[in-house]
């Protein structure tokens, strides 16, 4: 797992910041992927059907993005912001299989 975590973080570091060096970049995103890996595991998988979607690991993303959007607090747009998370976690597949692509065999091949 640790070398699929770091063949993201490479990724990402290739795509959105070449210009950090890139033992800081993925010491950093290592670190921000196992702190929110340790958080939301804490929380409940979604409920099915009409249950509560409060304490679980959508409503908890929810919450933390619609903090950085806004101050003011909204059940609906917590929800909201938890609802889009899960229709485009999708949007996640092509990076994770980007990164399988170039996952090596051995560990110590890595970059990062």
């Amino acid at each position: 797992m640790d070398a699929l975590v770091s063949s993201i973080a490479e990724i990402l570091w290739r795509t959105f910041a070449p210009e950090v060096e890139v033992g800081h970049f993925a010491e950093y995103f290592t670190d921000i992927y196992s702190a929110r890996q340790r958080e939301y595991s804490s929380y409940g998988s979604p409920p099915h059907g009409d249950v509560s979607q409060k304490n679980t690991v959508l409503w908890e993303y929810g919450k933390r993005m619609a903090s950085l959007i806004s101050p003011a607090k909204s059940v609906l747009r917590v929800t909201l912001i938890g609802d889009l998370a899960m229709e485009y976690m999708s949007g996640l597949i092509p990076l994770v299989r980007q990164a399988a692509e170039v996952w090596p065999a051995d560990d110590n091949q890595h970059s990062c």
